[in-house]
């Protein structure tokens, strides 16, 4: 059994760009139900959308951070693999 760790770079990236991708079909507007109708339930049905949309927005965003990081940290590992990997080569020299 090996005991290497092994990240397969392009497959992370393709993932996390699909997952960056999805997150722009996340729907941020709320259908308009109003109209003649001034019914409290209405409002109250209005007010919760608005919430529903500002949670889904943030949730976006915090997703998109989220994929920014990882990016970023499989993109240290990965010059840090290249950098141990030369630094071994040159050591064997």
């Amino acid at each position: 059994m090996s005991k290497e760790i092994k990240i397969r770079y392009d497959e992370v990236e393709k993932a996390l760009n699909k997952v960056k991708t999805s997150t722009g079909l996340i729907g941020l507007t709320a259908p308009s139900i109003e109209g003649s109708n001034e019914l409290n339930a209405v409002t109250k049905i209005i007010d919760i959308n608005k919430d529903l949309v500002t949670l889904a927005q943030s949730y976006q965003a915090l997703l998109l951070a989220n994929i920014e990081a990882t990016q970023s940290s499989v993109e240290t590992m990965k010059e840090t693999d290249e950098a141990i990997s030369a630094s071994i080569k040159r050591g064997h020299a």
